[in-house]
């Protein structure tokens, strides 16, 4: 039997919202999140959407887990976000379903774009006019320069940017359009 209740909702939002929060902490911190966070991440969520649906909303949460490792492959293979950043939103798409896995990986990318931006106010004079350059390249050529290897302190913390996108789509949505997206039902 479904579990349908708004104090579900609440551990559920609560839960995640304390888990990014960590997982933003570590790859502040370290440039790294942990897989026993990610992994811990993704179980919960399977386990509350078992509890909240039952089987069908437990097989939609690992669907959401595909979906969201697929979504930052190519961004990973390309160098662009570390495998825990990969793993870590396929952990948020346990949590979400698929298609709350794509939104948090949208509202994720911008608020990303705005970390860069942050990053790249704050850096020295030759690595703005570095970044100027290969954009400039990328417009010119339409396709992405190799970029050069940075030292992991001078790169954003993906993580702090996928949390601030699962908080701007729980925002956006309410917390339990998500829930219901990664297929638990929630009567309020």
């Amino acid at each position: 039997m479904a579990m349908t209740s708004q104090p579900l909702v609440i551990l559920g939002v609560a839960v995640l919202g304390a888990m990014l929060a960590i997982a933003a902490l570590f790859d502040l911190r370290s440039r790294r999140v942990p897989n026993e966070l990610t992994v811990t991440l993704a179980a919960t969520g399977i386990a509350l959407a078992a509890i909240g649906g039952g089987w069908p909303a437990a097989a939609w949460a690992v669907l959401g887990t595909i979906t969201g490792l697929a979504a930052l492959f190519f961004p990973f293979a390309r160098g662009w976000v570390g495998a825990g950043d990969v793993k870590l939103l396929g952990a948020i798409g346990a949590w979400v379903g698929p298609i709350g896995a794509v939104l948090c990986g949208l509202t994720a990318s911008v608020a990303g774009g705005v970390l860069a931006a942050v990053f790249i106010a704050r850096a020295a004079a030759a690595e703005r006019r570095e970044v100027l350059t290969n954009l400039q390249l990328a417009l010119y050529l339409r396709a992405m320069p190799e970029l050069p290897t940075r030292a992991a302190d001078r790169q954003p913390p993906y993580a702090v940017a996928l949390g601030a996108g699962v908080a701007v789509a729980v925002w956006i949505f309410g917390p339990q359009v998500l829930l219901v997206l990664g297929g638990v039902r929630f009567a309020i």
